[in-house]
């Protein structure tokens, strides 16, 4: 089971497989999960994730390109 709490000791590239795998999900409680997914990516990198969200581009599939 997942929770905000396991996603700390993850991989940045098990973060933004798991992101990924939610983009097209339809269920009341993504958004959760999703704003769970994104507060652990930012905490391991900062910088490109606030680079991600300033771009013209911030789309599911090019936070990868901004955080790795």
């Amino acid at each position: 089971m997942m929770t905000k709490e396991s996603l700390k000791s993850m991989s940045l590239e098990k973060l933004l497989d798991l992101f990924e795998a939610t983009t097209n999900v339809k269920d009341a409680m993504i958004a959760t999960v999703r704003g769970w997914l994104m507060d652990a990516i930012e905490e391991k990198n900062p910088e490109g994730f606030d680079a991600w969200l300033d771009s013209d581009c911030n789309t599911d599939e090019s936070l990868r390109a901004f955080v790795l």
